[in-house]
């Protein structure tokens, strides 16, 4: 337990390893005073493939976290000025970050549900997903690059295309998360989730969305959203909110039969004065 503004310090050159159990504070209701902290200058390392760790205290990293293997929970706020990797196992924030230099997924998952701020690179790589909640800002010269997941739980992304820089090879899963930006901006890879929502929350920009699929939920587009590619919609209920503009190709799947859950069939509804809308040479 640290009380008040206490702090655990991990030297520049020391290593902290940590296995599993909680780092809590212990402050009185009525204390003003700052807030106890973990700070990291050196090598903090989250072991053991099968254990939690639980952190309840701000996080203030300037050197090398390095999770490889269980899962590692922060409860307060993140902010990352040195280089955090992921090599096994799962980095959980329900707190706020701020992220000023290098988060590497290289494999497992990271979540970070608080919303916050992004300035630097976060990477994903094929086998690893990072998961999005809340508002988050990202500022100039901001990149999420690799070859994984990123999606986008409630919330949304606040950012200007000229200034962030998103992976062509990435994967974007809608599930309740909205993009915000002025501009025009190409997502390659894409998935619609059971929440997904509102792509877009700004009447000044356009979407381009290429191969992706739509599983379920209720999605909410306008003239500003266009299907340049193949949409693959799978069996299950879905509704439409405003205008799909199919540019490229649509493929429905009506019916299929499942062993175990017998026939499985397609419902869409166009809600209100909903449309679909095939464009010049696309294919429904």
């Amino acid at each position: 337990y640290l009380n008040n503004s206490s702090q655990i310090v991990n030297k520049a050159d020391a290593t902290y390893n940590l296995t599993a159990g909680n780092i809590s504070r212990n402050v009185p209701s009525d204390y003003q005073g700052a807030e106890a902290k973990f700070v990291n200058q050196g090598t903090f390392n989250k072991i053991n493939t099968s254990l939690i760790g639980s952190i309840y205290v701000d996080f203030d990293n300037a050197g090398l976290v390095n999770i490889e293997g269980g899962s590692l929970y922060l409860y307060d706020e993140l902010v990352n000025n040195g280089t955090a990797t992921v090599n096994a196992g799962g980095l959980y924030n329900t707190g706020k970050l701020t992220n000023n230099n290098a988060i590497n997924l290289n494999a497992g998952v990271a979540t970070f549900s608080g919303g916050g701020d992004n300035k630097g690179r976060i990477y994903v790589d094929i086998d690893a997903a990072l998961n999005l909640g809340g508002v988050f800002n990202f500022g100039t010269g901001s990149q999420i690059t690799g070859r994984g997941s990123v999606t986008l739980n409630a919330g949304q992304i606040n950012f200007n295309p000229g200034q962030t820089t998103f992976s062509n090879d990435l994967t974007f899963n809608f599930n309740g998360g909205s993009l915000n930006y002025t501009g025009n901006l190409s997502l390659r890879k894409y998935a619609l989730s059971s929440s997904v929502s509102q792509l877009l929350v700004n009447a000044n920009s356009t979407l381009s969305l290429g191969t992706g699929s739509w599983s379920s939920g209720t999605l909410v587009v306008d003239s500003k959203t266009r299907f340049d590619g193949t949409l693959d919609i799978s069996t299950g209920t879905k509704y439409i909110s405003g205008v799909l503009n199919n540019y490229g190709v649509v493929n429905q799947v009506d019916y299929y039969y499942d062993y175990w859950r017998g026939n499985q069939y397609t419902f869409i509804y166009l809600n209100n004065s909903s449309q679909i809308v095939n464009k010049l040479d696309a294919t429904y």
